[in-house]
């Protein structure tokens, strides 16, 4: 046997108007102005330049650990291929 109320559907009063749809309408898309680029300052130069520095003596003494050990560079001489 069931057990419980039935749901009974409410009904809207007649003075309330429906949402209307609308299809096939597309919203604008708002224009957003471009971001203008910061200028770079000379402490973010400098800071590009040491850390470019840095990851040129970090490489260099990878590649002479590896030729130590006997381990071929990862890093391909593009000069050498080009006179090829």
């Amino acid at each position: 046997m069931a057990q419980g109320k039935l749901k009974v559907k409410t009904k809207l009063p007649g003075n309330i108007k429906k949402a209307s749809v609308h299809r096939g309408v597309q919203k604008k898309k708002s224009k957003v102005p471009n971001k203008k680029p910061k200028p770079i300052t000379q402490g973010q130069k400098l800071q590009h330049e040491v850390t470019k520095e840095i990851n040129k003596t970090i490489e260099a003494e990878a590649r002479g650990m590896a030729q130590k050990f006997g381990e071929p560079s990862t890093k391909i001489d593009r000069n050498a291929l080009k006179s090829s």
